[in-house]
């Protein structure tokens, strides 16, 4: 059996050492894992028909994809050749927007910071100075379609407003779908839940380094620490609802605190790993590929 890996080049500079753990892995099931690229696919389209060239050529598709590329349509695609993607094309396609993401989420009963997404420059340039004004400082900005913390900035004045946004635009080459939302009363910590499946591996309370007075992001990757945390009842209802909501295979639940009570955060899709290697025994690539092979074995997940 062969399987793909995919990855944004860029991801995959910075994870060849968790790329290479879940080759390995994969070995244990006589399973073939292959390290894909997505610049070295392309989706191609001839007579009605959709397949996928692997640079310029036409190549055996595998029997699975572990999706770390973020990318939906991929996916999509893999899906309609009944293909299994892990994660499935609807969690990388609403996770990785933010503003869907908190939508879907509210719609569905759960408590979210009051939050206001702007899903183009037009909207945003006529609609912030409201926004600002309903929410009030401080408030946090962040693109739609951010990961691992990048641009999430905490804004306490109209300064820190242009400085953020400023910033937002040298980095991307378009302007993003940006979110504003009400800063949590808690800023020092936060929780992250990994879930494979419906089950619940592990929870790490982050908490942001020391000397980032004016920095909310308590990511690992980004300075911050990290120790299990064993979530209460209410924590742990909260992280299940939102299980019941989605076809998870491995994700992280994040979840922001106001007031002393958990609320939600967002979700990510291709969730990293590097605190739970660095602080507890938990081996997730171990715990994903044979949850992969069960599929196949089993019929299931």
């Amino acid at each position: 059996m062969e399987g793909w890996i995919i990855y944004q080049y860029e991801d995959s500079v910075k994870n060849r050492i968790y790329v290479n753990m879940f080759i390995d892995e994969a070995k244990k099931y006589n399973i073939v894992l292959k390290l894909v690229l997505t610049k070295d696919l392309q989706l191609t389209q001839k007579k009605g028909s959709y397949y996928i060239l692997f640079r310029g050529i036409r190549v055996a598709e595998p029997d699975f994809v572990i999706n770390r590329s973020r990318d939906a349509n991929l996916a999509k695609y893999f899906e309609l050749q009944h293909i299994r993607v892990f994660n499935p094309a609807i969690v990388t396609e609403i996770c990785n927007d933010k503003g869907r993401t908190y939508k879907y989420i509210a719609e569905n009963g759960m408590a979210i910071m009051d939050t206001i997404c702007y899903p183009n420059e037009a909207f945003f340039q006529k609609k912030y100075a409201e926004g600002i004004q309903r929410l009030g400082y401080p408030l946090v900005m962040k693109p739609a379609d951010g990961h691992g913390g990048a641009h999430v900035t905490l804004i306490r004045d109209n300064n820190e407003f242009e400085d953020a946004l400023s910033k937002i635009r040298a980095d991307y080459k378009y302007f993003p779908k940006i979110v504003l939302q009400k800063c949590a009363s808690d800023k020092n910590h936060d929780l992250r839940v990994y879930v494979l499946g419906q089950t619940i591996i592990a929870a790490m309370m982050r908490t942001k380094a020391s000397g980032a007075a004016n920095d909310i992001r308590s990511n690992y990757s980004l300075g911050g620490t990290a120790a299990l945390h064993k979530l209460t009842a209410e924590e742990k209802a909260l992280v299940m609802h939102i299980c019941r909501l989605f076809p998870f295979d491995l994700v992280g639940i994040d979840f922001v605190y106001h007031k002393g009570r958990p609320i939600f955060n967002e979700i990510e899709d291709a969730v990293g790993a590097r605190m739970l290697y660095a602080e507890t025994n938990i081996d997730i690539v171990e715990k994903y590929m044979a949850y992969i092979n069960r599929f196949f074995v089993e019929g299931q997940g």
